[in-house]
């Protein structure tokens, strides 16, 4: 009997190439990406060039959320909940190289083409301070006393959680 052995996923190929319910983009200078009001339908994640994400306000007022370059997503509000609308404009500065990937596509592999690690760090576990020097001022009540913990320690326990997901 043979066994089926699954394909490790490969992110930078996925990112790197069209395909099914992804396809590469080409945008000119002052192009937009995607405009507010729009259905978001999609994410794009940038291969080349820079962008930037706008609002513009009930009274007219054009506001510049922040700067996009090469490896980064815009377009997120595609995969929250069900379908709404761009909450926001997307324009090249330059000319710019996205990958457009439909949002039926990319809740396809963030379902199935996945893998979280989970880390924990713990310091001072065991509670045992770290102390200062003893007093130095002779003829002072401290003198020889240890009196503090070392710089940059604390008595406490400290614990660190941290996960990474990665799809």
């Amino acid at each position: 009997m043979v066994e089926a052995r699954k394909i490790a996923f490969d992110a930078a190929a996925f990112l790197a190439s069209a395909g099914l319910g992804r396809r590469i983009t080409h945008f000119k200078k002052k192009q937009p990406l995607f405009s507010q009001g729009e259905p978001a339908d999609s994410i794009f994640y940038l291969q080349r060039g820079r962008a930037k994400l706008t609002v513009v306000s009930a009274a007219g007022k054009e506001a510049t959320i922040t700067l996009l370059t090469v490896g980064d997503f815009v377009g997120e509000e595609s995969i929250a909940g069900a379908v709404g609308l761009r909450l926001a404009t997307a324009t090249a500065i330059t000319a710019c190289t996205a990958l457009k990937i439909d949002r039926s596509e990319l809740i396809r592999v963030l379902h199935e083409e996945h893998a979280i690690e989970f880390r924990a760090e713990v310091f001072n576990a065991l509670n045992h301070p770290n102390l200062g020097n003893p007093g130095t001022s002779f003829g002072s009540t401290n003198f020889g006393k240890i009196t503090t913990l070392s710089t940059g320690s604390t008595a406490s326990r400290e614990f660190q959680l941290a996960a990474h997901y990665t799809f």
